[in-house]
């Protein structure tokens, strides 16, 4: 699509931003070396709207405005632009010996010096002497709009008398098309670049409010930062627009400005030979690129041109609607609305997926049975019954493999995977289709056996980790529990996806990417690509999907602290799910809602709320989700009382492994194994910080308080970069009572926080829960307070408390 073609926008705006900076510049100090500025832009790109405002802040300081502007009209009539400044001078006193001496030596205009043969030094000095007359009474400004359509005669002699000394007090710019800069080599050029994105979409929706979405987004593409092409471009649309239409037409309709505009920037570029559709459709030049430029070029096509000399005549989803209309009704037409609908369905297009498979025919190659029903588990939103058995499925792939197309059945086994999404698969399932995977040699050197394998056997099944590259061994890595890997493999496609807007591609990429990255604790980017995809999902009206990124995002608030947030997109993503039996989502919405009882001290309620989860149906092949909330679950049963520890999968990741020996470690401490995790979590900030904290808590009790305030330390910096609010607290409740200072010379830091919580009305088991200390420990904390705070009770610790702070 255009947008992979385009620059970056925000690079754009900023040279748009630098470009306009630099005109500014240029008016505030005229008298410099510079004997003006050339202002260059396509077609379309504002160009008329800023001089205009150029002109409008040189108006409003007091200086002489001269406007003359180019017109394609007049390019062959000689100095037709030097007449329109003489008639802007004629009431100027001081210019009336130029234009006399002007008006002689060009006549009516029909006679004057050919600029290919040199320019006449009498009227390059008239020129000269016009420009100083401007300026007698103050600064002034001429603009030149449409510089490059002025005569060659006009330019010449300007150009000239420029070029020979800048005139004090004057200001030249001149706006126009890159090809005319070439006729003023004296001056300064610059590049004005079209809107960034942002900008651009705010002026479309400011002119149409009510667009499509989807045709919003193509217009944003193919207008590529030029406000004419962003208000007319909605104007050719607004007739006969139906949902999909944007789709269904290879080039855009055009309104006759901005048509024209097109046209004569194409008039404009040098050619060789004569100009025709063809031959731009079979150069490497703008014209071919430029989306905008081939529908103004196809406008003006000759009608009796084949069909043949136009670029690809429509592409998949066109060649379908065409089967459609036809009433083709055979094999080749199912053939046909099948790619059809896989493009759209890749794009996010859903509406045209379901349109075109609803008009397929009754009798289908069984290829594009199983295809068929592989897009409509998609259409479904994770939750279509309609699913191939494993039988039709592994049928289907091993005669493709003995007909000599193993990449097609490895293509059937690779799509089955992909829907495979929300629930585990049973085992008959399972083993048929490993045995079906087995047979393909190829596939230990692919990415699509590397997510077959990853989804069916909960590992890679002998297929190296580094194979392949791109979306689908990433997506792989990632249910392997490689977090790493897939992070290297799904950030350039996500990238990509995004350029391209892929929607329908995107949204598990970008949701993938944003788990690895969460689990790794690079929360920001997690962050922006789960908005990233979360705005993809409710485009595309992918309904689970849409719960999934919503549970994922109550999740990473409250890991941070926030325990509104958390349970405000708990409660959202419960209520996007509603009552489709999705195991993952409801396993990450437990998990949030259980750290978020954690961080309110609530740990023997967030066991009841994670537990059940974590042994639920449908969460199987997902171990590295079920490792990182076992370990959530064991810190809060570690609080309180303990309980068993959960039986996982005997197939982990090193990296779920690695959470598994965590949450073991939490319920049965000893030395060796934090030590041990300290050497294993080197890539997992997250998990390594509270590594921290459960160690250097262990250390505390044991009395080695140098030792604990060195693993402390490390964790309330880990904490604090990762913006981990509650746990940051709690290692700063650490670092209080393994210090040595006394407040006031009276508490110590754990008799301080003791007697302030006893302050609340708080029990002695209750503080001991939060504190994590025994109701016996804590009694002995009170007595020991009581005395140098010279109170007896514990109704008079809120006064005493008082007056002390």
């Amino acid at each position: 699509m255009a947008a992979a073609r385009q620059a970056d926008p925000d690079s754009r705006g900023a040279g748009r931003f630098t470009a306009l900076r630099e005109v500014l510049a240029y008016l505030r100090d005229a008298s410099s070396v510079v004997s003006g500025m050339y202002l260059q832009g396509s077609a379309g790109v504002g160009m008329s709207t800023v001089l205009s405002s150029v002109a409008a802040r040189a108006r409003r300081r007091g200086h002489r405005l001269i406007v003359v502007s180019g017109s394609h009209a007049e390019r062959d009539v000689a100095f037709a632009g030097l007449h329109q400044m003489l008639h802007a001078c004629r009431r100027l006193p001081a210019a009336r010996p130029a234009i006399d001496l002007l008006t002689t030596a060009v006549g009516g205009g029909t006679a004057g010096p050919d600029p290919s043969a040199g320019v006449d030094s009498a009227v390059v000095r008239a020129v000269g002497s016009l420009l100083a007359a401007i300026t007698v009474d103050g600064p002034a400004l001429v603009v030149v709009d449409n510089a490059h359509r002025l005569d060659a005669q006009t330019s010449a002699t300007m150009a000239r008398a420029l070029a020979r000394a800048p005139v004090p007090g004057l200001a030249v710019i001149l706006g126009g098309h890159p090809a005319g800069a070439r006729a003023w080599p004296s001056l300064r050029t610059r590049t004005l670049p079209g809107l960034p994105e942002a900008a651009a979409r705010r002026l479309l929706l400011a002119r149409a409010p009510g667009l499509d979405r989807w045709l919003a987004d193509r217009i944003v593409d193919e207008a590529a930062g030029r406000p004419l092409a962003l208000v007319e471009l909605p104007i050719a649309w607004r007739d006969g627009y139906t949902p999909g239409a944007d789709l269904l037409r290879q080039h855009s309709p055009l309104t006759t400005r901005l048509a024209q505009s097109l046209l004569e920037e194409v008039t404009a570029l040098p050619l060789e030979g004569a100009f025709g559709l063809p031959d731009v459709l079979e150069t490497g030049d703008s014209r071919r690129t430029d989306p905008l430029l081939a529908a103004a070029l196809a406008q003006t096509a000759d009608p009796a041109d084949p069909p043949a000399t136009h670029a690809e005549t429509g592409g998949p989803i066109q060649r379908a609607v065409a089967v459609m209309g036809s009433g083709q009704r055979d094999e080749q037409a199912g053939r046909a609305l099948i790619e059809g609908a896989s493009v759209a369905a890749d794009l996010g297009r859903f509406e045209v997926v379901a349109a075109l498979l609803d008009d397929l025919p009754e009798q289908i190659n069984p290829i594009d049975a199983v295809r068929r029903d592989l897009l409509l588990r998609r259409v479904g939103d994770g939750s279509w019954p309609r699913l191939p058995s494993a039988e039709i499925l592994c049928t289907v792939a091993d005669t493709c493999r003995g007909a000599g197309n193993p990449d097609l059945a490895l293509d059937l086994l690779a799509g089955f995977a992909e829907t495979v999404t929300w629930t585990d698969v049973d085992e008959p399932t399972r083993q048929r289709l490993l045995v079906s995977l087995g047979d393909l040699d190829p596939h230990r050197d692919d990415p699509r056996g590397l997510l077959v394998a990853a989804t069916l056997a909960g590992h890679s099944a002998g297929v190296g980790v580094g194979v392949g590259a791109g979306r689908q061994a990433g997506l792989a890595l990632r249910r392997l529990g490689h977090l790493e890997p897939a992070t290297v493999h799904l950030e350039p496609v996500v990238a990509t996806l995004t350029r391209q807007r892929h929607f329908g591609l995107l949204v598990p990429a970008a949701a993938a990417l944003a788990d690895a990255q969460l689990f790794l604790g690079r929360w920001d980017d997690a962050d922006r690509h789960l908005r990233a995809a979360t705005d993809a999902a409710e485009r595309t009206g992918q309904v689970v999907w849409l719960a999934y990124l919503r549970a994922t995002a109550a999740l990473l608030h409250a890991w941070r602290g926030e325990v509104d947030s958390a349970r405000g997109a708990a409660d959202t993503a419960e209520l996007t799910l509603g009552d489709r039996p999705v195991g993952p989502v409801r396993l990450r919405v437990a998990a949030a809602r259980g750290t978020a009882l954690m961080t309110e001290d609530r740990f023997a309620e967030a066991c009841v709320a994670m537990e059940p989860v974590t042994v639920g149906p449908g969460v199987h092949a997902y171990t590295i989700d079920l490792a990182v909330v076992a370990t959530l679950h064991a810190e809060a049963a570690s609080r309180g009382r303990p309980r068993p520890e959960h039986q996982l999968p005997d197939k982990l990741s090193p990296d779920g492994e690695t959470h598994h020996m965590y949450a073991r470690a939490l319920l049965q401490p000893h030395e060796a194994a934090f030590t041990d995790l300290l050497q294993r979590t080197g890539r997992l900030p997250w998990l390594r910080a509270r590594v921290q904290l459960t160690y250097g808590s262990w250390l505390r009790r044991d009395r080695r308080i140098g030792e604990a305030r060195e693993q402390l330390h490390a964790a309330r910096a880990a904490f604090a970069a990762l913006s981990a609010r509650h746990w940051s607290d709690r290692t700063e409740q650490e670092l209080r009572a393994a210090g040595t200072d006394q407040r006031g010379g009276l508490l110590t830091p754990q008799e301080l926080a003791v007697v302030k919580l006893a302050a609340t009305g708080l029990s002695n088991r209750e503080i001991g829960a939060r504190l994590d200390l025994s109701a016996r420990t804590v009694e002995s904390h009170l007595a020991r307070a009581f005395p140098k705070l010279s109170i007896s009770s514990r109704h008079q610790l809120p006064a005493r408390l008082y007056e002390l702070t």
